[in-house]
């Protein structure tokens, strides 16, 4: 075990030599969730500013008097003059945020105790400004009622015979982990493989390719504890970037004091010893199999950009999986707990939730485990041909 731990050191300070390394190992993890966090809330404030104080360019076709008063005290540029076949055109354009038509005959309508239908042309990739002229319209539809009620003599309650009291008991926590649990994961498994690949690709294909296994055999250690320390060094590298990750999502709620409470309290529950702990430790073995895999394969590469050749479309098959746990109602179950990584990200998923099922975790813990075994078996076969260390 000393020998191996000798190894692991050696390497590991062979790996941190390489400026490109901690670049991408700790400073760009770091860096990641606090600007992040910095930039949608900048980019979410800004567009939010921007949209409540733009003039809307709405065009109003047909009579009414009353809605048209409303879009005069709502900031809103009203274009009178257009028929419905130029509005709807100019809507499609984007010379007009959004066309009201109005139906001949809609006022008699109303007095009639009748119905009215007005038509809204608009462009739903503005939630914003939609929605300020969705408020317009729902203000002017309040106003008809309540004019419908006075004329009858009926009190508003008369509209609303039950009324509904609304308990939700989905914890802020589980609502939150629901929609970024899946996100945290997908950037585990990429940083995590990421940390794996490059330096499995230095320590094995670049060694053989630079000529110097040769020098190493000659060491008082077998191969299979060079192979060891490589592993550790390569898992070590690997979860830098998580651990890394992980930090950094804590110091960004110091960082930025003006996150909601409501998220502000999710995030904190998400962040707890417990949940950090339980990711963590699946982490571990999805690293170390990581390491196991990618020297594998970096072993019988002769240099480091055929080792890239190999290695590269194998992200592919590592990320597909996290992404499809992203999808909305995927869930954790005794199916889906023995499919790799796609488990972990649901895992992981439920994790954040607070609603992990411990016979569902400890089967993936399990699983991983195993794999980490298998990964360090397949590696330790090609580590002991003589043809995989030596450069043809």
């Amino acid at each position: 075990m000393k020998t191996i731990i000798t190894v692991f050191l050696k390497e590991v300070k062979d790996i941190f030599r390489d400026k490109k390394t901690i670049i991408s190992s700790l400073i760009v993890p770091a860096l990641l969730v606090p600007g992040l966090i910095f930039i949608m809330g900048k980019i979410q404030s800004n567009l939010a500013d921007k949209e409540s104080q733009k003039t809307l360019r709405i065009a109003l076709v047909g009579q009414a008097p009353q809605l048209m008063q409303l879009l005069e005290q709502s900031q809103s540029q009203i274009f009178a003059q257009l028929s419905e076949t130029e509005a709807e055109k100019q809507v499609k354009s984007d010379d007009l945020d959004a066309a009201i038509i109005i139906p001949n005959g809609l006022e008699s309508q109303l007095q009639q105790m009748q119905s009215g239908e007005i038509t809204l042309y608009y462009k739903s990739n503005n939630r914003i400004r939609n929605e300020r002229i969705e408020a317009i319209l729902g203000e002017y539809e309040a106003l008809k009622r309540d004019e419908r009620l006075a004329k009858l003599n009926l009190d508003e309650t008369v509209l609303q015979p039950v009324q509904i009291k609304r308990m939700d008991k989905l914890s802020s926590q589980r609502k939150f982990g629901e929609a970024i649990g899946g996100f945290i994961p997908y950037i585990f498994i990429i940083f995590g493989f990421m940390g794996c690949m490059i330096p499995a690709m230095d320590l094995l294909a670049g060694e053989k390719e630079r000529g110097t296994f040769e020098t190493l055999l000659t060491v008082p250690a077998s191969r299979f504890q060079i192979l060891m320390g490589k592993i550790l060094a390569i898992t070590f590298v690997g979860l830098l970037p998580i651990l890394t990750l992980c930090a950094t999502m804590g110091i960004s709620l110091v960082l930025f004091p003006n996150i909601p409470e409501v998220l502000l309290t999710a995030i904190q529950d998400m962040l707890s010893l417990q949940s950090i702990a339980l990711l963590i430790l699946l982490l571990i073995p999805l690293t170390l199999f990581f390491a196991g895999m990618t020297s594998a394969i970096a072993v019988r590469a002769s240099s480091i950009k055929e080792a890239q050749s190999y290695l590269s479309p194998l992200m592919i098959a590592v990320i597909l999986p996290a992404a499809v746990a992203l999808l909305p109602g995927i869930e954790l179950n005794w199916t889906t707990v023995f499919i790799p990584i796609f488990n972990l990200a649901l895992a992981s998923k439920e994790i954040v939730s607070g609603t992990i099922q411990m016979g569902h975790y400890v089967t993936i813990l399990a699983l991983f485990i195993l794999l980490a075994v298998a990964a360090a078996a397949i590696s330790v076969k090609q580590f002991s041909r003589e043809s995989s260390l030596l450069k043809g």
